[in-house]
């Protein structure tokens, strides 16, 4: 008799693996700043920052000025007055206030007026009220009434109304002196008016 065929057992294959969508680095960024930030509120500066560092690292402008107190001020970590100066030029750079301050004030004591005056354009440029108000003066004191102007205008479009005072008289003194555009900032001006712009707590920008 013949035999009966044998059916092979089914073999279940394991389902197909989900394929996982890469974190870009601006959300990966984010969630790491926020918590790190959870921690350093709480005070727990240890745990604190390698979140924050690593934040910091992917491009996160606030938590560059986080690392940069930490450093300064040995939160979580030794101190380290020179790293803490390169995490406040790199928040600088992308326009945390806070860190745009520290920078001018820094480089004044330094007595250093090419940096100095260089983070001020950049605080200007990125906006800072009181610093497009304190370069038009640099550059008024430079005779340039040209460029004190557009920086005062700036200052006044945003609602600083002694920059709104000044425009007019800027403008009496160009039309007497002339427009010189190709006048730069004078080191005189630079180094005897070394004002530091105003800047707004943090707490009011998270």
């Amino acid at each position: 008799p013949s035999k009966p065929a044998q059916t092979k057992a089914a073999v279940s294959k394991p389902a197909p693996k989900a394929e996982s969508k890469p974190v870009d680095r601006k959300t990966r960024a984010d969630a790491c700043f926020k918590d790190g930030f959870m921690l350093y509120a709480k005070g727990e500066y240890v745990k604190a920052w390698p979140l924050l560092e690593e934040a910091a690292k992917l491009g996160n402008g606030l938590a560059q000025h986080n690392c940069a107190l930490m450093c300064e001020r040995g939160l979580g970590r030794s101190a380290d007055p020179a790293e803490a100066l390169r995490w406040y030029e790199a928040a600088a750079e992308q326009g945390i206030e806070l860190a745009l301050g520290y920078c001018h004030q820094y480089y004044q004591k330094q007595n250093d007026w090419d940096k100095a005056t260089y983070w001020l354009k950049r605080a200007a440029e990125h906006g800072i009220v009181s610093a497009q108000s304190v370069l038009a003066q640099k550059y008024e004191k430079s005779h340039n009434f040209k460029d004190a102007v557009y920086w005062a205008e700036k200052a006044s479009a945003q609602g600083d109304e002694k920059a709104k005072a000044t425009v007019q008289h800027l403008k009496e003194e160009m039309a007497k002196h002339g427009a010189d555009s190709e006048r730069q900032l004078s080191r005189k001006a630079i180094e005897t008016h070394n004002v530091s712009f105003r800047t707004v707590p943090l707490s009011m920008r998270l």
